[in-house]
């Protein structure tokens, strides 16, 4: 899940491009068993990258971790030196990674480094805020594209579009074959999002997702760029009291 910089409508088709005429990706998301590594690859290779370097990094073995315990920090810190390694070695034009990753480079890389990123970068895994990607774009890497999604292994990846008046992303799905719907509340403006996958490969109806939200029809641009169903507007899972926010890598 992540955020757009930029207030004005995003063209992900022209990030497309940008990032499809790159030499070298990189990955730094959950990998192992995770399907987003292998999808990262695909992708990367697709738009015409080499093998994309990446770092092995299991989340589920993260999330289990006490987050202030020697265990959690000696496993970022393995994490991390992956990442450097790469980075301050390789030519890298585009970035795949979450949010607290990319703060990490941010934080630890040079200067140079960080602006030899001139290409394109894919957040994702874990949600973020507009003024962290403000500062993303402003202070760690400024010559980056940004290309943001929300989705997963079941529903793919839906690209944000646009901002409401207030900053919040708002993302779409291509094509017919995602519905989005939500479990309305009472007086409720952000509800439990539902969604019907009708494509191809599966059918899957009434799937109930974490994260809440608010359901937004597409505008007139972007229907005509495909975009037929409604999206979601500020996806995020909800804190209560059983279930507490946590920070973690993916």
């Amino acid at each position: 899940m992540l955020h757009s910089v930029s207030s004005s409508p995003v063209n992900p088709l022209r990030v497309t491009e940008i990032l499809s005429s790159l030499l070298a990706h990189f990955t730094g998301a959950g990998s192992g068993p995770h399907v987003i590594g292998k999808a990262a690859r695909e992708c990367a290779i697709a738009m015409g990258s080499i093998d994309p370097f990446m770092v092995y990094f299991d989340s589920r073995w993260v999330r289990k971790l006490s987050a202030r315990s020697l265990a959690h920090r000696r496993y970022l810190e393995h994490v991390m030196q992956q990442a450097e390694s790469v980075l301050t070695t390789q030519r890298v034009g585009v970035l795949f990674a979450t949010p607290p990753m990319l703060t990490a480079l941010g934080r630890r890389l040079s200067r140079e480094v960080r602006e030899s990123v001139h290409d394109g970068m894919h957040l994702g895994g874990l949600p973020s805020t507009v003024d962290y990607l403000n500062a993303l774009t402003n202070d760690w890497f400024p010559n980056a594209a940004v290309l943001c999604g929300y989705g997963n292994g079941l529903v793919g990846m839906c690209p944000q579009l646009s901002t409401s008046p207030e900053g919040a992303p708002e993302y779409f799905p291509h094509g017919n074959r995602l519905v989005f719907n939500v479990l309305a509340g009472r007086g409720e403006t952000r509800c439990q999002a539902v969604f019907h996958r009708l494509d191809l490969s599966r059918f899957l109806a009434n799937v109930h997702e974490r994260d809440e939200v608010e359901r937004i029809a597409p505008d007139d641009r972007m229907l005509a760029d495909g975009f037929n169903t409604a999206g979601l507007r500020d996806p995020r899972p909800p804190v209560t009291k059983d279930v507490e926010a946590r920070t973690a890598l993916y």
